[in-house]
């Protein structure tokens, strides 16, 4: 099956078997390994992407879903000067996710932050409840992710100047 999608801001082109998972082919066919295939049912966490802003299970995605979508992994957000923020939002807060749950945290925060400015703990809820791991806890993840906002609004408000 052809589609077309963009792949961390370059369109892509591929022609695979409809059932294609984007897991699959992220890592097949461009190569990228921070989407790592664990359980293959969604659960885990560790194939997470982002797919139009939104957190999914790259595994759980057919590649018959992306035409003319943006899919977002970890690679692409380390480049950004908001993988900057999340960087020093986590040292900041001291916290240090686990190499197997890093990329959906980091990815996670993100997310929260592209949705609320300044969020609340009650905004960011919701978050923890999915591919939790037991290395960090949620309350160390919200302090983290509001750093990440107060240096997010800092270089802004920088860039602003």
């Amino acid at each position: 099956m052809k589609t077309d999608f963009l792949l961390n801001g370059t369109h892509r082109f591929t022609d695979k078997h409809p059932s294609t998972t984007l897991l699959d082919l992220i890592r097949e066919e461009f190569n990228l390994h921070s989407v790592h295939p664990g359980c293959r049912k969604g659960h885990c966490g560790t194939c997470t992407v982002l797919l139009d802003d939104h957190l999914v299970a790259s595994c759980l995605v057919p590649i018959f879903h992306l035409k003319g979508r943006k899919v977002e992994t970890v690679e692409y957000l380390m480049e950004s000067a908001e993988f900057r923020d999340i960087e020093l939002g986590f040292l900041k807060a001291g916290f240090h996710p686990c190499k197997f749950c890093a990329g959906i945290k980091v990815l996670t925060a993100e997310t929260i932050l592209r949705e609320w400015e300044h969020p609340k703990e009650a905004d960011m809820a919701l978050f923890v409840t999915k591919n939790w791991c037991a290395c960090t806890s949620p309350g160390s993840f919200f302090s983290a992710v509001i750093a990440s906002s107060e240096f997010r609004e800092r270089r802004a408000h920088a860039h602003r100047r």
